[in-house]
């Protein structure tokens, strides 16, 4: 005979079986937490270093900026204002606390804001240990540079240089140099917090230290674990030394802590099973008693309770959706049938369908549909099947009612169950007076008919009319374009050859020029040269509103051209000391349309672009959406006032944007651009918020495959 166990002994089994897997677990769980703290703890050793160096790179970033915004100063340009420019350098001096140095190519000082404007200075010195000087690295680069530890001459200190070359014309003609003192970057580390164990160390690219952290208390001769990160933009490197027993500590610490904590819940969890096991086995033996039992000793089963009072409420439930049934079919004002889908019968009908039909219940319920559809029985047979299937919802028909006439109704249909039978309800709107407004309407549609047939008669006569007065306007714009062809001539060909003199005498092919000649010869090539884009500007816009601009149809590579126009103004931007970038986020580029004048358009908004961008930069980008190819021009110029944003597309329309000697042109460049892009089957638009820079886009179709 087999063995039987007792539910208190099953239960015992199972709670001794359940507290196995959880002492499992909190042994797992410390073991994890003491990993997860050393990953932790690694993970912020790296950020930690690495936010450090971060605010060491962005500090020499801002002072690098701060170099080349004051290598754009108009006042290195003429050596005898460098009086002048030893007052601006001060000014960077008090603002970002590095000393300025100027010095030739040949690595002469020339000032020193550490020394009074005028007094002998010696050579940039060489950086310690010998090797290539930064300052040579920049003048051949022409890039920023930042040293390692020099001893600076005039500071009489380590100190650490950051080198900007002044570029003119592509070549550096000065070196502007910004002396920071070590001991400033010792400052740094001494104000940055760090736990027991932890040190921070700043070396240069030979590795020599100079900024250590304070030392690390209650560990003797530690030999520390090391986490390195680059400063950016240098060869430098932040070092964060980390005991062992720093990182171990507070981990083991912990875990003692959670495995403490675990211990204590699995003894209460047990305690708190055996007692709710007991109270469990005497509520399922109560459940083999007859009669009452004494609650207060007895565990109450919600669940069989629960069972209990379901049943009770879903018997209550139905009851009240009956009665809510038959108070919403037969309070409702809208008629309504109940059908069985099968034989046709009505089984029931509210008040408001004996009311529409003039029938009773009795005379419903001795008749079916077919009865009240004109249509035959199996035309209505085959819609009632498609409603009981859900295919359909609504259909038109036409009932009888018992005065004899006849409704046009609309049905809403669709499958019910009620006492577990598929019936089917009808809810039906009368729509006779629509039907017969319909009616009216085609008359009247007819009557219209007949009335366009005349008109078309008038508008045949009319257009002949018009067909004449075409040719004449066309003759008067032939002659037109016969002007508009001949002025461009006899205007641009002068235009053009006083250019071409101007620019062969400013070779010096004639001979020689003094500076006085030279500089007036520049005054007359760019007086003429802007009168020949006015006189472009003003013929293609004379055009424009002639209709007689012609545009070439020819399949060309819209990211070639870009890649020439970038190129072409890159330089320029560099001698603003503008940024420039062009971004192509497409493949190939194909278009169809007139290449010079999509050039025309570029060179229009990036003319603008330069024109009224002092600071900042200057972005292209190409991109494709679907069959359309946009290109767009953003600056961070001064930007266009919300009033003037409606104005900038209209001809001879000109804006005021607030900077002093700066031509806005004749606002004609604009509305050409405007027409040309439209012409292509383009759209041009215009996004910009005041004092923050601009953004013209323009698109064009694409013009082949990929």
């Amino acid at each position: 005979m087999t063995r039987q166990l007792t539910l208190k002994s099953f239960l015992g089994w199972l709670l001794g079986l359940s507290a196995l897997p959880l002492l499992a677990l909190a042994s797992y769980l410390a073991y994890a937490y003491i990993d997860a703290t050393h990953v932790a703890a690694d993970r912020d050793a790296v950020d930690r270093v690495r936010n450090f160096a971060n605010v060491i790179g962005d500090s020499l970033g801002a002072q690098i900026a701060g170099l080349q915004l004051l290598a754009t100063s108009s006042l290195l340009e003429h050596p005898a204002r460098l009086s002048e420019f030893y007052a601006e350098a001060q000014t960077y001096r008090r603002q970002f606390g590095a000393h300025v140095i100027l010095a030739d190519p040949s690595l002469q000082m020339l000032l020193n804001t550490r020394a009074p404007y005028g007094v002998a200075l010696p050579h940039l010195p060489d950086p310690r240990g010998g090797g290539r000087s930064p300052a040579t690295v920049a003048l051949e680069s022409g890039r920023p540079t930042i040293s390692d530890i020099v001893d600076g001459p005039v500071a009489n200190e380590p100190v650490i240089a950051i080198i900007v070359p002044v570029m003119r014309k592509g070549k550096a003609i000065y070196l502007l140099v910004a002396t920071i003192e070590t001991r400033k970057f010792q400052a740094m580390i001494d104000r940055v917090a760090t736990a027991d164990g932890w040190t921070f160390v700043l070396v240069d690219g030979r590795g020599a230290t100079f900024a250590h952290g304070s030392a690390m208390p209650g560990h003797a001769n530690p030999k520390p674990e090391e986490r390195g990160q680059n400063v950016a933009g240098t060869s430098w490197q932040v070092v964060l030394e980390v005991t062992p027993e720093a990182r171990r500590a507070a981990a083991f610490a912990a875990a003692k802590a959670l495995l403490a904590i675990f211990v204590a819940a699995i003894v209460v969890s047990i305690v708190f099973a055996r007692h709710a096991s007991l109270m469990l086995i005497r509520a399922i033996s109560s459940l083999a008693q007859t009669g009452e039992s004494d609650s207060r000793s007895i565990l109450p089963v919600a669940e069989i309770e629960n069972a209990r009072g379901t049943l009770d409420a879903a018997t209550a439930s139905l009851r009240e959706s009956e009665a809510r049934y038959r108070a919403l079919f037969d309070n409702d004002h809208t008629v309504m049938l109940l059908v069985d889908p099968e034989s046709g019968a009505i089984l029931d009908a509210n008040p408001a369908a004996r009311l529409f039909y003039g029938l009773t219940r009795g005379q419903f319920a001795a008749m079916n549909v077919f009865g009240l559809n004109v249509l035959s029985p199996e035309q209505v047979r085959e819609e009632m099947d498609r409603a009981a299937r859900g295919e359909r919802k609504d259909v038109h028909f036409r009932h009888r009612v018992a005065a004899g006439g006849i409704r046009d109704v609309n049905v809403f249909s669709g499958p019910v169950e009620i006492a577990g039978k598929e019936l089917l309800y009808l809810i039906v709107h009368d729509e006779t007076e629509r039907v017969q407004a319909e009616e009216e309407v085609r008359k009247l549609h007819e009557n219209l008919r007949r009335h366009a047939a005349d008109l078309e008669v008038r508008v045949a006569e009319r257009t002949e009319q018009l067909i004449a007065a075409k040719v004449r306007a066309e003759a008067a714009d032939r002659v037109k374009s016969t002007f508009l062809a001949t002025m461009s001539h006899e205007l641009r060909t002068p235009l053009n050859s006083i250019i071409g003199f101007t620019g062969a005498l400013l070779q010096k092919l004639a001979g020689p020029l003094n500076a006085e000649q030279e500089e007036q010869l520049n005054i007359v090539r760019n007086a003429s040269q802007h009168l020949l884009t006015l006189i472009s500007d003003v013929l293609d816009i004379s055009k424009v509103e002639a209709g007689v601009m012609r545009l070439a149809h020819e399949r060309f590579d819209l990211q070639d051209l870009l890649q020439r126009l970038g190129a072409a103004i890159e330089p320029e931007c560099e001698r603003r000391g503008l940024a420039f970038t062009l971004r192509m986020d497409v493949g190939a580029a194909l278009v169809n349309g007139d290449e010079s004048r999509v050039q025309q358009v570029l060179n229009n908004l990036l003319s603008n672009a330069l024109k009224f961008t002092l600071l900042g930069s200057i972005e292209v980008a190409l991109s494709r959406d679907r069959d359309e190819f946009t290109v767009s021009v953003t600056d961070t110029g001064v930007g266009i006032r919300r009033d003037d944003v409606a104005k900038l597309f209209r001809a001879f329309s000109q804006i005021e944007t607030g900077l002093a000697g700066v031509s806005e042109g004749t606002g004609l460049g604009l509305a050409i651009s405007k027409h040309l892009v439209e012409a292509m089957g383009g759209r041009i638009s215009v996004e910009s918020e005041w004092g923050r820079g601009s953004r013209f886009a323009f698109t064009l179709p694409a013009g082949g495959s990929e």
